[in-house]
């Protein structure tokens, strides 16, 4: 590839970006599929009951997705943060993400990154 930064999407991703990341989409590959296995690890009330999916090592499935090409130069921790916001519905605040923070809820069965 030439260096991009992809973003692999499913479900209300898809739908509704948000405004910070759809500014940095340059195009949509659809019918990609997870290169790991996934599974339903909870309902996410801030998205109405969307599933959450989270990577396993034994079981779950591979699912579709797309792949969302942001434009050519989009600075990794730029992509990083608008994705955080965008998850945790506070698209154009000042919030960012910290890789070193424990998540939120533990998952059953999610493998760490």
């Amino acid at each position: 590839m030439d260096g991009r930064i992809g973003i692999l999407a499913y479900g209300s991703l898809l739908s509704y970006p948000g405004a910070e990341l759809a500014g940095l989409i340059e195009r949509r590959v659809d019918g990609v599929l997870t290169p790991f296995a996934v599974e339903f690890a909870r309902a996410a009330s801030r998205r109405s009951g969307a599933p959450t999916l989270a990577p396993v090592d034994r079981g779950g499935a591979q699912v579709e997705g797309s792949l969302l090409l942001l434009e050519k130069g989009t600075d990794l921790e730029l992509a990083r943060h608008a994705l955080y916001r965008r998850g945790i519905n506070h698209i154009g605040s000042a919030l960012t993400y910290d890789h070193h923070a424990p998540p939120s809820l533990p998952v059953p069965g999610h493998r760490s990154p």
